[in-house]
């Protein structure tokens, strides 16, 4: 990712209007070269762009968001008509099209139950509520496109089956799992420093912190957040699986 930023830095060259112009004319006459610099010059709007999605996209590698910005940015060039804007401003929409696009499409992209996102799983109970069957009656009782509707109903996901508590609670994978169930369970049946723990473990309000920032925040040893964290996940498997 530093050695793509590096090289596209190195090649890039700030364009005023004057500049723009004449590229957007030489490429209306055939000339490749003045394409290949308008797309060159553009490429750091691309990671610019992709770096703010990624902050509150992470179930999104950057490095598709910036490959899917710079087909985007390719196509923006291809289209561009200066009289509506200039090359930046009008790759900017395209690019964040692009990715929201991606964002979308990835968030429904359920290979099981276990990897649904939450916003996935609230979509998917919304449809559940309903007793219809048709797409488009569906669609627009939940506000959502028939096309994500479609695709919630074909990935035949269902509820968490909190037997796999242990598998779902991992450091490397809570991520991706579905946390919406669990999510509740933790409010409903834990209260007092085990459900401040346990909140803060499985990221009940915002981010979810590692046991050492859960010690340092709470002003705990490790050992105790530890053993609370254990013991809340024995209580909510019994009252999962009651």
């Amino acid at each position: 990712m530093r050695q793509y930023k590096k090289e596209i830095t190195k090649s890039f060259n700030k364009m005023n209007a004057n500049t723009q112009e004449e590229l957007f004319i030489k490429m209306n006459n055939g000339d490749l070269n003045a394409r290949d610099t308008l797309i060159k010059n553009c490429l750091p709007l691309v990671i610019e762009i992709a770096k703010k999605y990624s902050i509150n996209n992470k179930h999104v590698d950057i490095e598709d968001m910036i490959q899917e910005g710079n087909l985007a940015l390719i196509k923006a060039v291809d289209n561009w008509n200066i009289e509506r804007g200039c090359i930046t401003t009008v790759a900017t929409w395209y690019i964040r099209n692009a990715l929201n696009d991606l964002i979308s499409d990835a968030r429904y992209k359920i290979i099981s139950p276990y990897t649904m996102s939450r916003s996935a799983s609230e979509d998917l109970r919304k449809i559940n509520k309903i007793s219809s069957t048709d797409i488009f009656e569906i669609s627009k009782l939940t506000k959502m496109k028939p096309r994500k509707v479609q695709r919630l109903i074909n990935s035949k996901a269902a509820r968490v089956d909190f037997k796999y508590m242990d598998d779902i609670i991992d450091e490397q994978t809570i991520a991706r799992k579905c946390m919406l169930d669990l999510h509740d369970l933790c409010n409903s049946h834990l209260n007092g420093i085990d459900k401040s723990v346990f909140g803060l473990y499985i990221g009940s309000h915002g981010k979810r912190m590692k046991i050492r920032e859960i010690c340092s925040k709470l002003n705990m040893i490790e050992q105790d957040v530890r053993s609370i964290i254990n013991r809340c996940k024995t209580k909510l498997k019994k009252v999962a699986n009651a």
